[in-house]
């Protein structure tokens, strides 16, 4: 799973600099089968893989102050022990962020919730996600961004959650429905698919994304982000 947070890591850590997707995902996937094949062999190896790198990104190996003494990954990471392109990582000044508001749509169907999966040459590319669209300020938006979405006008929803991420340059709020669309016919993704709460779980999302699926395997219950 590529989301940022494992770009950077990767990059820093085998010394990739500005490495082509295609080429860290050829990287990212030696590494999750080399899991898999680890004792005890299985699929839960590499799904572990996957979180640890995610976590280690979004906490140690962080965009402008990476906690690189308590790295566990410290005496493999090139970035480490090249003090240029160490300092280069953890100083580099950055653009005033700029902030987006998007809205994400939990649509259940069955028992059932719609996702869909991001194209491969963009940002978080192959990764999966619940349908969402880049809103401005009214309250009309949601309805706006659920009729470009799916088609549908005036019907209902509930909010669920409101999730706060950065990702590169920006600072995202995403603001969380859920949508029961029964049998209501609706405009659906190219890449999209209906899935069970346990098919969600064996799908790579990005983090904000899998925090809307905390929220629904805990009940309606939101955990804490990572820190």
């Amino acid at each position: 799973m590529l989301d940022g947070n494992v770009t950077r890591l990767l990059s820093r850590v085998l010394g990739t600099g500005k490495a082509s997707a295609s080429r860290l995902w050829r990287l990212a996937e030696q590494l999750v089968r080399t899991a898999a094949g680890e004792p005890p062999q299985g699929r839960r190896n590499s799904a572990d893989l996957n979180q640890a790198l995610m976590e280690l990104g979004a906490v140690m190996c962080t965009p402008r102050h990476p906690r690189c003494p308590a790295c566990p990954l410290k005496r493999y990471c090139t970035a480490f022990r090249d003090p240029a392109q160490h300092a280069a990582t953890s100083q580099k000044k950055r653009a005033r962020p700029t902030r987006k508001h998007l809205v994400a749509f939990v649509a259940e169907r069955n028992g059932r919730f719609l996702v869909q999966q991001r194209p491969a040459k963009v940002v978080n590319g192959q990764l999966w996600e619940f349908p969402n669209a880049e809103v401005g300020a009214g309250s009309a938006a949601c309805q706006r961004a659920m009729r470009g979405l799916f088609g549908l006008r005036g019907q209902k929803v509930e909010r669920l959650l409101s999730v706060k991420h950065s990702i590169t340059r920006y600072r995202v709020t995403l603001d969380v429905y859920r949508l029961a669309v029964g049998q209501l016919p609706i405009r659906l993704a190219a890449r999209a698919c209906w899935c069970s709460q346990n098919q969600l779980g064996r799908l790579a999302f990005p983090s904000a994304h899998r925090r809307i699926i905390d929220y629904l395997q805990n009940d309606g219950k939101p955990q804490p982000p990572a820190s």
